[in-house]
């Protein structure tokens, strides 16, 4: 019999049960590969689905990664763009095209070299080409031109790409190149004041010996002159004596340095920025081993001379590096009061006018020795050092002196032998009237009878001179070595004089600080002051006047009377 073709029905007629078993069996192999090629299907399928789920997953996160990564591209502050092969532009993100004053997507398909001279174009391909296909990479500064032909200063970093492109990474360093010249400038303009002020040191004290020579040769040749006859040879003689003097005095005045920065230039300055650059600077000498800690609000105005207050504050740090030879903590605290900064008992020394009001209170403390107590007041005595033998001159710190008495700040020095040092300065409030500190008295002078002088010289043949000088002028003269002693005399007796005649320099006591002194027990006694330095010294309303050495006995005498007649008609 002849089998049916699959899928065929047989005739009813024909079926036989061994046949109706072949047909159920066939139908039953071909349900079971059907029922596997589903199967098989449908495993392909979830497995597919899964691969494709995967993939888009991956795909979105890849998306987010790529949109991120564009973001962060684009809002960079760094410029980055892309070249072909030929050099030119592919991509530019924002930054850098507005770097360069160039709109974004102005400078695609664009040449490198638009954003550069000819000169500096040469130097890429000549210098940094052959060290980018060397190596991969390559890095310097550069001077771009912007659109509107501006140079722009630049850090830039080249990177290859392999289809022969390039990735170039630039910052704008113009700022950071200002900031370094400005320190530069500023550090080449303390090291001259600091020569200067060394010079003028030096300078002026010998200056100041001589003037006191001079001052007693031509004093006591007038005094000589005014006991003899003008028609003999000694009057002759000692005219002779008075003209020589004044020619040595005038050898005098042309060796005394003239302080190119003049402690009365005072403007308003940014201390924090102020503190900010020199830090900087003197990080270049800071051993590895000091740590600096700085505390420092957004701003304070202060009313200083720049170059002296830049050279004081170098001077401290300085010192404090010394100090801590090699470990230690440098601490730099700008605020509105004093901080405690030793646990032991400390010992302060104190320079400039106390009695004011402070805006700011400037601290720099180091861990290192300490200063015994005994050595505190020397610290801004020239050629004195608390360092080892040819270590220091001692003359660093005499800015700190200058900048006191520029009066915008009193310097405080702090130390604790076993804990450190601290210096401080106190600034004044720029906007407070000095007058409104000076402790005034209640005494008033005699106005009768004979004139009485109290003269303050260190120097024995300059105040006995002047001191007879003024006998011979009818006025009545005391004449004081000491100026603790003549500060003593006049709190004993306010009333005793009617005038006090001070030289500025003198140990102990210096003048200016005598006259404030007498100015808090008796505020309307008239105070002279006479010194070799009157040129450098700015006027001052505590002084009826500022003398210069030699003094004439006209303008000694011119002095006194007007300082009288000023009191009388106060």
């Amino acid at each position: 019999m002849t089998e049916p073709k699959p899928g065929s029905t047989l005739p009813s007629s024909e079926v036989t049960p061994a046949d109706l078993a072949a047909e159920v069996e066939r139908l039953g192999r071909r349900l079971q590969r059907e029922r596997r090629a589903r199967q098989q299907a449908e495993s392909l399928l979830e497995d597919k689905s899964a691969e494709l789920f995967d993939a888009s997953e991956k795909l979105k996160s890849e998306s987010v990664r790529a949109r991120v990564l564009a973001t962060a591209i684009e809002t960079a502050t760094d410029g980055l763009a892309m070249t072909d092969a030929d050099g030119r532009f592919t991509y530019m993100n924002t930054a850098h095209a507005e770097m360069f004053d160039y709109r974004e997507g102005e400078l695609i398909g664009e040449s490198w070299t638009r954003l550069y001279t000819p000169a500096v174009a040469d130097f890429i391909s000549r210098a940094a080409m052959p060290v980018l296909s060397a190596q991969g990479s390559w890095r310097g500064e550069l001077e771009g031109l912007s659109k509107t032909g501006e140079t722009i200063s630049q850090e830039v970093v080249l990177t290859a790409r392999s289809d022969g492109g390039l990735i170039c990474s630039t910052r704008d360093i113009g700022d950071r190149l200002r900031r370094e010249r400005e320190g530069r400038a500023l550090e080449t303009r303390l090291l001259k004041a600091e020569r200067e002020a060394a010079l003028f040191t030096v300078g002026n004290a010998v200056a100041h010996d001589f003037n006191n020579l001079i001052a007693a040769i031509s004093g006591y040749a007038l005094l000589l002159q005014a006991d003899l006859d003008q028609d003999s040879e000694a009057f002759q003689r000692a005219g002779r004596i008075l003209k020589a003097a004044e020619q040595a005095s005038a050898v005098v005045r042309s060796l005394e340095v003239e302080r190119i920065n003049d402690v009365r230039t005072l403007d308003e300055l940014d201390l924090v920025k102020l503190l900010s650059t020199g830090l900087a600077i003197s990080d270049a000498i800071r051993p590895r081993g000091i740590q600096v800690d700085v505390d420092l609000p957004g701003i304070a105005v202060v009313r200083s001379n720049e170059v002296l207050l830049s050279r004081a504050l170098m001077n401290v740090a300085k010192n404090a590096f010394d100090a801590m030879e090699g470990h230690g903590v440098l601490t730099v605290r700008l605020g509105k009061s004093r901080e405690h900064r030793f646990q032991s008992a400390s010992h302060v020394h104190r320079i400039g006018h106390h009695n004011r009001e402070f805006s700011h209170v400037l601290e720099m403390a180091d861990t290192g020795p300490g200063i015994p107590p005994d050595k505190l007041e020397q610290v801004f005595t020239p050629f004195t050092s608390t360092k080892g033998a040819l270590q220091g001159s001692g003359l660093g710190l005499l800015s700190l002196k200058a900048l006191a008495e520029s009066r915008s700040a009193v310097v405080e020095v702090e130390s604790c032998p076993g804990e450190g040092t601290c210096f401080r300065l106190l600034f004044v409030d720029p906007m407070a009237d000095e007058s409104a500190y000076i402790e005034r008295g209640h005494k008033t002078p005699k106005t009768g009878g004979r004139t009485r002088v109290l003269v303050v010289d260190d120097n024995a043949s300059v105040g006995l001179m002047l001191a007879e000088t003024l006998d011979r002028q009818g006025l009545i003269s005391v004449w004081q070595g000491s100026s603790r002693k003549a500060l003593q005399m006049i709190v004993a007796a306010p009333d005793e004089f009617d005038v006090v005649l001070t030289d500025l320099t003198m140990p102990q006591l210096a003048g200016d600080e005598l006259a404030r002194r007498i100015r808090g027990v008796r505020s309307d006694l008239p105070i002279i002051l006479y010194s070799g330095q009157a040129g450098y010294m700015p006027s001052d309303p505590i002084y009826s006047d500022i003398l210069a050495k030699p003094i004439s006995p006209e303008r000694l005498n011119a002095a006194i009377a007007t300082a009288i007649d000023r009191k009388l008609h106060h």
